[in-house]
């Protein structure tokens, strides 16, 4: 039997996902949503509509994808190497993906570029 995956499902995850209102480039992996403030290298405010594709896309080979917008001149808020980036709607942690490690200085800026969170088709 074929497996299946209604865009339903995809477009519900990406929905919980586009109500989140920050986005935060962190040291580690935040165990929840109090953790978020113990590895916290910088940090942005997102806003739905602006900061996201206001609809999900096809994935690569198969299931859907979010597109995330690009952020210049986040000011870096504490030292540290950058592994993660998070996003939490203000009193959860909602996602966690690893990005490229790079070593962060107090008072410098980063760029985040356009990237996508891609849900794959069940096989």
């Amino acid at each position: 039997m074929a497996k299946f995956c209604a865009d339903d499902v995809y477009l519900g995850a990406f929905a919980v996902i586009t109500n989140c209102n920050r986005q935060t480039v962190c040291s580690a992996q935040p165990a929840d949503f109090a953790g978020i403030a113990a590895v916290r290298l910088a940090q942005v405010t997102m806003v739905y509509g602006v900061d996201w594709d206001s609809s999900a896309g096809e994935g690569t080979p198969a299931g859907m994808k979010l597109n995330v917008h690009a952020k210049s001149g986040l000011a870096i808020t504490a030292p540290g190497t950058a592994t993660h980036i998070c996003f939490d709607n203000g009193t959860k942690l909602i996602y966690v993906t690893t990005c490229t490690n790079q070593q962060l200085s107090l008072g410098d800026t980063i760029n985040l570029p356009r990237w996508s969170i891609e849900l794959k088709a069940p096989v």
